[in-house]
């Protein structure tokens, strides 16, 4: 399987649906996710996508996160959870913006971005570096990616929805891959080209994105954000 994998894909040839399900498969048979990166010849980000692509209960559903356990194993060893917890500590556990009565959710299989090829492993015709490039290219064209942006937020209602409205994750970021996407075909996966722009031309995209966030969000009658907020600094490491 893992044989049949590596050749289809260094052909180009392999469907991201169908990638998604043999990952599935394999973690089923218990295997690691750095294993399945080793033999299909991807890494663990890679994977994890393929994961999240499925389902969410996948992702954590081996021993690289969690050891499986029946409630009966424990149960002695419970304690009661008591209003004497003070909402500062209750919220460390508290996944990340999933209370938010604003937020918005859509299944993948409605993402318009995923079926553009949001998350393809690879570009047919450009490699890793070519796509970089491609990347750097568009985002600093800043009539190009405004233009861009417009359509995005106009014609992919569903993603727009779901990642929009998240204000835990880089928006910011987020919607430069989407343009990227729609524009030319290339994958999030190579959006470390952002780093290939001068200073002043990250801030001028930034400054782009924002607005077409805020633009977004006053036509959806929710409030502005600024760049900060935008960004959610303190949980990405990237812009782009």
């Amino acid at each position: 399987m893992a044989s049949t994998i590596r050749h289809n894909r260094a052909r180009g040839k392999h469907q991201i649906d169908a990638m998604s399900e043999i990952v599935i498969e394999l973690k089923n048979r218990n295997w690691r996710n750095s294993r399945v990166a080793k033999e299909l010849g991807m890494d663990e980000e890679e994977v994890l996508r393929l994961c999240q692509i499925s389902g969410m209960e996948n992702l954590f559903s081996d021993k690289d996160f969690s050891r499986a356990w029946e409630s009966s194993d424990v149960a002695e060893s419970w304690e009661n959870l008591t209003d004497e917890i003070d909402n500062d500590l209750a919220m460390t556990f508290r996944t990340a913006n999933t209370s938010d009565s604003s937020r918005i959710f859509h299944t993948y299989e409605k993402w318009e971005c995923h079926k553009a090829g949001f998350y393809a492993s690879n570009f047919e015709g450009k490699n890793a570096e070519e796509c970089k490039k491609a990347y750097a290219a568009f985002l600093s064209d800043a009539g190009l990616f405004s233009d861009t942006l417009k359509k995005v937020t106009s014609e992919w209602t569903h993603s727009c929805e779901h990642y929009l409205t998240n204000t835990a994750m880089n928006r910011i970021a987020w919607l430069g891959q989407a343009a990227m996407c729609y524009a030319t075909g290339v994958p999030s996966k190579y959006c470390s080209g952002f780093n290939l722009l001068t200073d002043k031309q990250k801030d001028e995209a930034n400054l782009v994105a924002l607005d077409s966030l805020n633009d977004w969000l006053l036509e959806n009658a929710k409030d502005p954000v600024d760049m900060n907020e935008a960004l959610s600094l303190g949980r990405q490491m990237e812009i782009y």
